[in-house]
């Protein structure tokens, strides 16, 4: 199983990112752990599904290896904080 770890950044904050497999022919699964998380959640089920998909683990914002934000505040709702990392995406360049 090929394995690489790496980084996309932001403007202030980076996000770990492993990308598994190398088949092109494969279709892409981009797996996203809960508040609190991290990639590593997924480590049973990884060598399974690299026969089927290339896959995408991403840490959120703040948490496993990324990068956490100075306006993160851990104390938000769930709803507050769900509305932070979707504008936090949704304006990421």
């Amino acid at each position: 199983m090929d394995v690489k770890v790496d980084t996309f950044k932001g403007k202030d904050v980076f996000i770990n990112t492993v990308f598994c497999g190398n088949d092109e022919t494969l279709p892409v699964m981009v797996l996203v752990h809960g508040y609190g998380g991290s990639g590593a959640l997924f480590y049973k089920i990884v060598k399974i599904l690299c026969t089927r998909f290339r896959l995408i683990l991403m840490d959120l914002i703040g948490m496993g290896g990324s990068s956490r934000p100075a306006n993160f505040n851990d104390k938000m709702s769930p709803e507050e904080t769900i509305n932070y990392f979707s504008n936090y995406f949704s304006n990421w360049r």
